[in-house]
């Protein structure tokens, strides 16, 4: 999928993206990805991790690419609660 989105490749395949977006757009991409709110509490967080981790494992047919950015999406977001 060479290009796709413009990113030549998936868009949260390598999250390399977000390097020059500001903390903001990054908490709404992360936000985007998990289908949560910016404000959500650790437990709406926790439960949105495990809905995309059923929908998306690679195991269980997903994506990899698109589950390492779930992944790194669950963690800078969780990152950012404990601050």
């Amino acid at each position: 999928m060479d290009g796709f989105f413009g990113r030549g490749g998936f868009p949260f395949g390598n999250l390399g993206h977000m390097q020059g977006m500001d903390d903001r757009e990054k908490v709404r991409e992360w936000c985007d990805i998990l289908d949560v709110n910016e404000g959500c509490t650790e437990r709406e967080l926790t439960q949105a991790w495990r809905r995309f981790v059923r929908k998306n494992h690679p195991d269980r047919g997903g994506d990899p690419d698109l589950f390492k950015g779930g992944q790194a999406a669950y963690e800078g977001l969780q990152e950012r609660q404990k601050k």
